[in-house]
Order: structure tokens, then C-alpha cells, then sequence
């Protein structure tokens, strides 16, 4: 039985180590304005956390695609404080000309 929790703690790190990872090459093409590599690591990813979903999101309100970034919150199986700190930061460029 040892083996087995073994097994999984590693196999648990090796999932977060390489969700952490993609996450940070989605954050990466979104300053490039490669949106699309973004997204096609993103859907690719098997283990989405809020970090992976907060980047995607980013994304699209940098390359000023809020409706997508929209779409994808609301999709979004769990939030935290970033998460709503970006959509309350874009809200209010928005709702005061600074924003798409």
C-alpha cells in the first residue's frame, strides 16, 4: 500500500509541475499576442487549474476578445480572487473608455 500512496504523490507533483508549466507558456504566447498557441495549449492541457484558466482568460482580454474571455469565466468550475480581480479590472477600463 506504501507504494501505491507513493505512486501517487508523484504522480500528483508531476501533474502540477507540468500544469504549471503550460500555464506559464499560455501567459507566454498572451504577451506575444499569440492567442492561438495559447488556446491550443490550454485545450490541451488534461488537468486545468485556476492558474491555467486565469491565464487563457487573460489572454483574450489582452487581445481584446472579452466576449471569448467572458465565455471562458463563465465556464470556469472554480474562481478565486485573481480570477474576479481580472474581470472587475477589465469591467472598469471598460466602463471607462480604456478597454475594448
Amino acid at each position: 500500500m506504501k507504494n501505491a500512496s507513493f505512486f501517487w504523490i508523484q504522480y500528483r507533483r508531476y501533474c502540477m509541475s507540468t500544469a504549471l508549466s503550460i500555464t506559464s507558456q499560455i501567459a507566454h504566447y498572451a504577451r506575444l499576442g499569440q492567442f492561438d498557441g495559447a488556446r491550443k495549449l490550454f485545450d490541451q492541457l488534461p488537468h486545468k487549474t485556476v492558474s491555467s484558466w486565469n491565464s487563457i482568460i487573460s489572454c483574450y482580454f489582452q487581445n481584446h476578445q472579452p466576449q471569448v474571455a467572458q465565455h471562458l469565466f463563465d465556464q470556469m468550475p472554480e474562481r478565486n480572487t485573481v480570477s474576479w480581480n481580472g474581470l472587475i479590472i477589465w469591467l472598469h477600463k471598460k466602463w471607462n473608455g480604456k478597454g475594448s
